[in-house]
This record gives C-alpha cells, structure tokens and sequence, in this order.
C-alpha cells in the first residue's frame, strides 16, 4: 500500500505542478487535500483489501499537497521571508511527522477506525477552510499546458537512456 502510493505521488506530482502553473496553486492545493480526506475515509471503512488500493491511488494521483505549497509559499514571499516561511512549512511537517503516529496510536486505543476518520475530518477541513479563506497566489503569468506535462510517465524520462546490467 505504500509503495503504491509513492508511485502514483512520483508519477503524477509533476503533472500537478504543471497543472498549478496553468490554473493557479488553490485549485490543485484544493483538489489534493480533497483526495487525502477520501483516502483517509476510504481507510476507515474499506470492508476489502483492494478498496484501500482504491484509496491509496486516489492519494498519490492527487498527493502533491507540499509541492504545492512549496510554490504557494514561493508566489508570495520574497528574500529572507521566503526562507522563514520554508522553516515553518517544514517545522510543520517534522511536527506532523512525530505527533500524527503519537495521536493516531492513542485514538486507535478506542477503534483502529478512529485515526483514519480523525485524519479524513482534518483534511475535510483544510479543504474547506481553503475554499473559503485560500486567496490564489499564482496571479502572474500562467504557463500554457504541454502535452507532455500530463503524460505521469514523463518523470521517467531520464531514464530512457540508461541500461541496466545484472549481474
């Protein structure tokens, strides 16, 4: 399950970034928190293995929150502020990183459902807190969409020359 959404997040961030240059960083921020609120629903109460597949691709497809971010943050900071801000995003992460398993294994003391749905309810709520408080950021010139930003197997492409030897 992992490994799956890793692979769909490494082959399809990039065609979000292109698809934020075009129509702007909120509507992808928006869409990819709204993808990680139904993962997190669809963990909490898939019946079958392979619904949980289902979920988990649906993250990676849409999982380019930080990316995206990443460049929000950049659009409307500039200098020695732009690099405040990369400190707290991250700060943010790194804390994210050590609280959510700490929180996720006390809630799961009351059901191995509730850190799913206390996860699908927080990003339910970015979600909504970005529809109505998110200004766009990318207000400059948007970069026409190239075909080849959409293809999710063009991060694969330096690898077209390379061979591999086994041993």
């Amino acid at each position: 399950l992992l490994a799956l959404y890793a692979l769909m997040q490494f082959a399809c961030a990039p065609v979000l970034g292109a698809l934020s240059d075009r129509f702007g960083r909120r509507p992808v921020l928006l869409v990819s928190l709204a993808g990680a609120a139904v993962d997190y629903a669809i963990m909490a109460t898939a019946p079958f293995l392979w619904v949980l597949y289902i979920g988990r691709i649906v993250a990676g497809i849409t999982g380019a929150t930080g990316a995206v971010a990443g460049a929000y943050i950049a659009d409307i900071t500039d200098g020695d502020e732009r690099a405040r801000h990369f400190g707290f995003m991250s700060a943010c992460f790194g804390f994210g990183m050590v609280a959510g398993p700490v929180l996720g294994g006390l809630m799961g003391g009351f059901s191995p459902h509730a850190p799913f749905f206390a996860a699908a309810a927080l990003n339910g709520l970015n979600f909504l807190t970005g529809c109505f408080l998110l200004p766009e950021s990318h207000k400059g010139e948007r970069r026409p969409l190239r075909r080849e930003a959409l293809n999710p197997l063009a991060s694969f492409r330096w690898a077209r020359g390379m061979t591999v030897v086994a041993a």
